[in-house]
């Protein structure tokens, strides 16, 4: 299933023993886009710190209670490594904070055509799918979705992510109606537009 990265924040985590927090931010390797760890908060009205947990632990999301399951105790929780943690990212240039790669300038081949709204989210094998993308500088109001492989690289000193299109490819893509949201349909239509190949079989 396809979420936003966003709408995800918004959910509690659940341990074996009882709600343990609510989620922060997702930790994802540059090259695979897969989420590493997932970044847990206390919530409101608690006092402990953030801390990571590896995504192996995470199990199947319950969408009725709005939040994630973690295969762990709230004791364990509570012992995992304080986010944010020191030289973490210094330590793994790969690695990445999804919050904070929301805002990022999006440079297509041509020029800047926008910047990164949300990341979209496939919780089948947590890995980031999409990024959406605001591009009210060009298009007052439109939103469109670029697939991750299409984005060559990641750059943090300067806060943008260079992507392997034009701008007039991007402006003309499929415009994302958040009423439906991203489905299957969508998908053929953004991939056809960019003549690239499907991630899926069929």
């Amino acid at each position: 299933m396809l979420w936003n990265l966003k709408d995800m924040k918004k959910f509690g985590v659940l341990a074996h023993d009882g709600e343990i927090g609510e989620v922060d931010d997702v930790l994802f390797d540059e090259k695979s886009w897969l989420i590493r760890y997932l970044v847990i908060g206390p919530g409101p009205g608690k006092g402990w710190r953030k801390v990571l947990v590896p995504a192996s632990v995470l199990e199947k999301p319950e969408w009725s209670l709005d939040a994630l399951q973690v295969d762990l105790t709230k004791t364990q929780v509570a012992r995992s490594p304080t986010w944010p943690a020191e030289g973490a990212e210094r330590g793994d240039p790969h690695l990445h904070s999804g919050a904070a790669v929301i805002g990022y300038g999006i440079q297509a081949n041509d020029g800047p055509v926008g910047r990164i709204d949300d990341l979209i989210v496939d919780t089948e094998g947590w890995v980031i799918r999409y990024a959406a993308v605001d591009t009210r500088k060009f298009l007052p109001g439109k939103k469109v979705v670029l697939a991750v492989p299409w984005i060559q690289a990641i750059m943090r000193s300067d806060s943008r992510v260079l992507v392997n299109l034009t701008q007039e490819s991007i402006k003309n893509g499929p415009e994302l109606d958040p009423k439906i949201g991203l489905n299957r349909a969508f998908e053929k239509a953004l991939h056809d537009h960019h003549r690239q190949p499907y991630y899926w079989s069929g």
